[in-house]
């Protein structure tokens, strides 16, 4: 089998690997919000403000209008085809980062997503696309077994590399 039609195949697994994946995630999603997002997982979720994040969150309101004239600027720039001054501008971050904000961004990764994910000294590795599970690791019986073991390898190093830039 040329490298054309091998390249066409592991495209098309990673492709359905990635469409079962987002599907499996969509179904989660209710859950995920239930837990996180009614009054009890609110509650809890908000502990973590209590701390610094009681000093973070109004500096945040008084930065909301300087970090918004901000972005204009960065889109006016960009408009202007000032590239490298758009880009510098829209890199800037004057909102205070939250410890609230970095646990849903955490349970997001790690719950809803499932994705390999570090933060500061929190590790999570879940290899989603390892399990015996997930969807796409079937392979239509014409493929001979090293040829699939290429292709799922190439797949699995294709999806990993995608979610990894996410």
């Amino acid at each position: 089998m040329s490298d054309t039609p091998e390249r066409e195949l592991a495209s098309a697994i990673v492709h359905d690997a990635a469409h079962r994946y987002i599907e499996s995630r969509r179904a989660r999603l209710d859950d995920f919000v239930d837990r996180h997002f009614t009054f009890s997982g609110a509650l809890a979720l908000h502990r973590r403000a209590l701390g610094w994040d009681l000093l973070r969150a109004p500096a945040n309101l008084f930065l909301a209008g300087p970090a918004l004239a901000l972005k204009l600027m960065a889109w006016a720039a960009r408009r202007g085809r000032m590239d490298p001054t758009a880009l510098w501008l829209a890199r800037r971050r004057l909102l205070l980062e939250t410890d609230v904000a970095r646990e849903i961004e955490w349970l997001v990764a790690t719950e809803l997503f499932e994705i390999p994910y570090r933060r500061r000294n929190r590790v999570f590795r879940l290899q989603l696309f390892l399990r015996p599970e997930f969807p796409g690791r079937q392979a239509p019986p014409n493929i001979p077994s090293a040829q699939l073991d290429r292709l799922h390898s190439r797949a699995h190093n294709e999806v990993s590399a995608m979610v990894g830039g996410f």
